[in-house]
């Protein structure tokens, strides 16, 4: 499966775009600025782990899996860190 798909599936299972999932983990700030909500990154770590879960992955699969769907994250400006693969 592609990252597209996969990032598909996972829109699918949350009910959001990919610009909705980005805007779950960003807060605006008192001066009315952007910056990275902690509560969004530690909610969208636990989605991720959740639908892994689901789609009944385990292990090191499960891993690679969400590591993939954290670098759209990533590449997105939302620093979410998960373990390693290398397992």
């Amino acid at each position: 499966m592609s990252d597209l798909q996969l990032l598909r599936r996972f829109c699918a299972a949350e009910r959001a775009t990919p610009d909705e999932l980005v805007a779950r983990c960003l807060r605006s700030t008192t001066s009315g600025d952007t910056a990275i909500s902690a509560a969004g990154r530690r909610a969208a770590d636990q989605a991720i782990a959740a639908f892994a879960a689901a789609e009944g992955r385990s292990g090191r699969e499960a891993v690679v899996v969400g590591n993939r769907l954290r670098s759209f994250l990533i590449h997105n400006g939302i620093f979410l860190q998960g373990p390693a693969s290398i397992v």
